[in-house]
C-alpha cells in the first residue's frame, strides 16, 4: 500500500493511525493549580497578583496553562506500536509548539477541561521522524472547545522510516517562520530562573526525570537536570504578555515557539521582541532614548555572533531534517521579510520574539510569535466563569511605556 509507514521492521497504514479513536484525557484544576503554575514561571505577589492571589478582583489562570492541560493526553497515542520498531521516548525531542485559544479564557474557579488527542502528521527527515500530534481541549461543563495545541516531535534514529505522502495541511500560524525583522527589538525584557525553576515546574504535571534526576540527566548527555521547554515558552510568553499585551490574559489568541537549545536551571533569560508596528515612545524622554541606543550598540555588538548562531542552527536543521511541520523549508532558508506578515485581521498584533540564555549567548527560542487581540472594551463581550468584566488594560503603547523603563526588575 502507498501511504504506509515502513523500514527493515515492517509497515502500517498512516490511516488507521490518523483516523483511530483514541479516547480523552480528564483534567481538573484548582484555582491552588493555576497559582501554583504561576509561580513556576516566575510570577510574584509583586509582578503578577492576580496570577497567584485567588482573592485578586482580577485573578485569572495563566492562558498558557492549557498546555498542561493538554500534555498528559499524549500518552493516549501508541507510537510505540505503530512506528516499525517501536523507539524510546528519551529519544523524542519537543521540537516546536503551537497554541491556539478558540474560546472563552479558562474559568478562574477551576474546572474540568477534557482533551482529544490525534496524530496530524509523520515526516521522515534526516536521520529521524517528525511526528506532529493535536490536541483539542474543552470546558466539561459549558462545552466550549478552549485550546488546540500541536506538538511537534523529532524522534532521533527513525530516518529509514519511509512516509511517501505529502504534509498534512496545518494553519499557517503554525508553521510560520517568524523571523525577527532587521531592527533593534522593540522591547526587551530579562529573568533570571531558579535553581529550582524545573523541580517547581515539574509540579505542574510533567514529571519526566530528564528535569530532575542528575543520573537520567547524564545518561542522555547533559551535564545536569535540564529546564522544560515548556517552562521557557511559559515564561517567554508571560514577559510578551505583560510587556506588549497590557497584561491581560484575554489578549493572547496564539503562540507559535521552535525550541533551539536547552536551559539550564539557575541561567538567566532575555526575550527580545518586535511588533508588526513598532511601539511609539514619549518623546523628550531622555532615559528611554538612552536606553534604546545602548540596545542598539548591543545589538550591534551581537550581530556578529548571532549570524554564528543562525548558521548553526541551518546546520543543525539539515543535518536533523527538521522543518516546519507542514513540510516547509527550515525557518533560516526564509526570508526575514516574512516576520511581518499579517495574522488574519480583526486589529489583532503579530509579536515576533526569541528567547536567548544569556550565559552561554545561545538561542534557548527561535521563530516564534504571539498573536494578541486588541485591548478590550467595555462593550466587549467576554465570557468568563464569574461573568464579572475584568479591569481594561492600559493601550499597548501606554504599556510599553509604562514597562520599558522597569524590565530588568521583572
Amino acid at each position: 500500500m502507498d501511504d504506509a509507514i515502513g523500514d527493515s521492521d515492517g509497515r502500517i497504514d498512516i490511516h488507521s493511525l490518523k483516523s483511530r479513536r483514541l479516547g480523552t484525557y480528564t483534567h481538573t484544576y484548582t484555582q491552588r493549580d493555576a497559582m501554583l503554575y504561576a509561580l513556576s514561571l516566575g510570577c510574584t505577589a509583586a509582578s503578577g497578583l492576580r496570577y497567584v492571589y485567588e482573592g485578586a478582583e482580577d485573578f485569572a489562570v495563566l492562558p498558557t496553562y492549557s498546555i498542561v492541560a493538554a500534555h498528559p493526553s499524549l500518552q493516549l497515542v501508541p507510537l510505540e506500536s505503530y512506528i516499525p520498531g517501536g523507539f524510546d521516548r528519551a529519544a523524542a525531542l519537543h521540537g516546536e509548539h503551537y497554541l491556539e485559544l478558540l474560546g472563552p479564557p479558562l474559568p478562574p474557579g477551576g474546572g474540568r477541561l477534557v482533551t482529544r488527542p490525534q496524530l496530524v502528521d509523520m515526516q521522515s527527515k534526516g536521520n529521524g521522524l517528525v511526528v506532529v500530534l493535536r490536541t483539542v481541549t474543552t470546558d466539561a461543563d459549558s462545552g466550549h472547545d478552549l485550546a488546540i495545541n500541536e506538538f511537534t516531535t523529532f524522534i532521533l534514529g527513525k530516518g529509514g522510516v519511509r512516509t511517501p505522502w505529502a504534509p498534512a495541511p496545518r494553519s499557517p500560524a503554525a508553521v510560520a517562520a517568524n523571523n525577527p525583522p532587521n531592527r533593534p527589538p522593540d522591547a526587551s525584557a530579562s529573568f533570571t530562573t531558579s535553581p529550582d525553576q524545573a523541580a517547581l515546574y515539574r509540579l505542574s504535571g510533567d514529571y519526566n526525570p530528564l528535569h530532575i534526576d542528575p543520573r537520567v540527566s547524564r545518561r542522555v548527555g547533559f551535564p545536569q537536570p535540564i529546564l522544560h521547554g515548556l517552562c521557557t515558552l511559559g515564561l517567554s510568553v508571560r514577559l510578551v504578555l505583560r510587556l506588549l499585551g497590557g497584561d491581560d490574559p484575554r489578549r493572547l489568541r496564539s503562540v507559535k515557539v521552535r525550541f533551539s537549545k536547552h536551559v539550564l536551571p539557575g541561567e538567566t533569560l532575555r526575550v527580545e521582541m518586535w511588533a508588526e508596528q513598532p511601539p511609539t515612545l514619549p518623546t523628550g524622554t531622555h532615559h528611554l532614548k538612552q536606553q534604546q541606543q545602548q540596545q542598539q550598540q548591543q545589538q550591534r555588538l551581537r550581530q556578529g555572533r548571532q549570524q554564528e548562531v543562525q548558521h548553526e542552527q541551518q546546520q543543525e536543521h539539515k543535518e536533523e531534517g527538521l522543518v516546519d511541520g507542514g513540510g516547509n523549508a527550515a525557518a533560516g532558508a526564509t526570508s526575514p521579510g516574512s516576520a511581518a506578515a499579517a495574522p488574519g485581521g480583526n486589529g489583532s498584533v503579530k509579536v515576533v520574539f526569541r528567547t536567548w540564555v544569556v550565559e552561554r549567548n545561545v538561542l534557548a527560542i527561535s521563530n516564534a510569535a504571539v498573536e494578541l487581540q486588541p485591548p478590550f472594551t467595555s462593550t466587549t463581550a467576554v465570557a468568563t466563569a464569574s461573568t464579572q468584566e475584568l479591569p481594561l488594560p492600559p493601550p499597548p503603547a501606554v504599556a510599553v511605556r509604562a514597562a520599558i523603563a522597569p524590565v530588568a526588575r521583572l
